[in-house]
């Protein structure tokens, strides 16, 4: 079995340290997403359980087991056997769980038995990530007795009138944030690292036709948006992998050049290493989605147009957002969801950032109707409508029946995929099924073939 990631001029041994290192920033950054989302303990835990087989050296043969406060925790097809990695992790109460990854079958020894060393470095990481995680969670809960007296109290005499009034200073703060506090709890996850990877003429074609810092990040600052992404650019595919060696990127954004085969390569071996980190294509023009003939490669996660239109950089951004904080959101703050279904990326790619920049428009104007403070019009920006995209029948599906009752309206193709097949009238039949559950949802059909007029 040929185990090298190949480019062009470059290849990379899978059993490297390079390769070893890359899988554990991979397994670290998508336990800090999981951690991040705020589900609770056993959603989390379950969530952890079932990704951690992927990053070890014989993912087919390895299953992982995470218990904790008496509740275990199981991968898929979980077994135990005689090869066995653990560590035990304990909370500020004294509450005690433990992490254990199997083989199901034996492998020549390393490090630990047939554990590499990097992989008892990870199972580490992994834990105290959860440590972190648990009690954060029980700080939150610790209740603390007002009635307690406590021995500074008594010191000196009048100290009990101060006491009493940070009590009613402490009830004035709480009674007039509480309205507040719910949205610093909206949208946890934010894009702050991209890696655009660009030939030199491309690069120099979006920054200068359509003046991509302005349009990008200067939608943040009209928006008065926070956590500005940073975007770090490369021109070749080495580059791309050795960028990718030096920290996490929650955005990988591959522009389709001359070279037709290279990006493909290049999205091909960043999944095998990062599943879990979107990787987008960008094409240059309607021409290149032609090329395609409508059969994109799986390796990548979206497809876009640019078009000479940057604002669409904008658009992938906050669907990558969306689409991480939307389970969040909803249970959190009721935040409502405009779903699109949309398989061409002609059409979505001009859809995206027409919507968000409706969206985001009126939520500010309706914010700066309101006499406030600017820090809480920022804040409330969180609680805007989110945008989920979606290509195919069942995908539609499942996202109204999970969020049906925060849809706030639809919006539909007619001929798209349903089971696989392309359906003439799967928009229609999609228009159907959610009629059938709500009634009154506004939806819009849109069509660019005139006999669905």
């Amino acid at each position: 079995m040929d185990k090298r990631i190949q480019h062009q001029n470059m290849s990379i041994n899978k059993d490297s340290e390079s390769l070893n290192q890359l899988k554990i920033l991979s397994c670290i950054n998508r336990t800090n997403g999981i951690l991040k989302e705020n589900k609770s303990i056993a959603e989390t835990f379950n969530d952890i359980a079932s990704i951690l087989p992927q990053f070890w050296q014989y993912p087919s043969y390895t299953v992982a087991q995470i218990q904790f406060d008496g509740v275990y925790y199981k991968s898929h097809d979980f077994k135990t056997s005689a090869w066995r990695s653990h560590i035990q992790f304990s909370t500020l109460k004294g509450k005690i769980g433990t992490i254990e990854i199997y083989y199901t079958e034996a492998f020549i020894d390393e490090y630990e038995g047939p554990f590499l060393k990097e992989e008892i470095y990870l199972l580490g990481i992994i834990s105290s990530k959860i440590t972190g995680f648990l009690n954060s969670i029980e700080a939150k809960t610790k209740i603390i007795n007002p009635n307690h007296s406590y021995p500074f109290a008594s010191r000196q005499q009048g100290q009990q009138q101060a006491i009493v009034t940070k009590k009613l200073l402490q009830r004035f703060i709480n009674k007039n944030n509480y309205a507040r506090d719910i949205y610093h709890d909206l949208m946890p996850y934010k894009v702050k690292e991209i890696l655009l990877v660009a030939n030199l003429y491309d690069a120099y074609s979006i920054e200068k036709e359509g003046r991509f810092s302005e349009h990008v990040l200067g939608e943040y600052s009209t928006l008065n948006l926070t956590s500005i992404p940073r975007i770090t650019g490369v021109s070749s595919t080495e580059d791309a992998m050795v960028e990718l060696q030096k920290k996490n990127y929650d955005l990988i954004i591959i522009m389709l050049g001359t070279d037709k085969t290279g990006p493909i390569q290049l999205s091909e071996d960043i999944k095998e290493v990062f599943p879990f980190v979107p990787v987008f294509l960008l094409l240059h023009n309607n021409r290149d989605a032609a090329y395609f003939k409508g059969n994109f490669p799986k390796s990548f996660d979206n497809v876009f147009i640019w078009n000479g239109e940057s604002q669409i950089f904008f658009a992938m951004i906050k669907m990558v957002e969306d689409k991480v904080n939307l389970r969040n959101d909803t249970k959190k703050g009721m935040v409502r969801v405009i779903l699109l279904v949309e398989d061409t990326p002609k059409y979505y790619s001009r859809y995206l950032p027409m919507l968000y920049n409706i969206v985001m428009e009126q939520t500010r104007r309706i914010i700066e109707d309101v006499s406030t403070d600017e820090l809480y019009k920022v804040l409330r920006l969180r609680a805007r409508p989110k945008i989920i995209h979606v290509n195919n029948f069942e995908d539609a599906v499942e996202i109204f029946n999970k969020y049906k009752e925060y849809i706030l309206c639809l919006i539909t193709d007619v001929k798209f995929f349903k089971k696989d097949l392309l359906d003439e009238k799967a928009g229609v039949k999609l228009v159907k099924y959610v009629r059938s559950k709500i009634k009154e949802l506004p939806i819009i059909i849109q069509s660019s073939q005139k006999e669905n007029m």
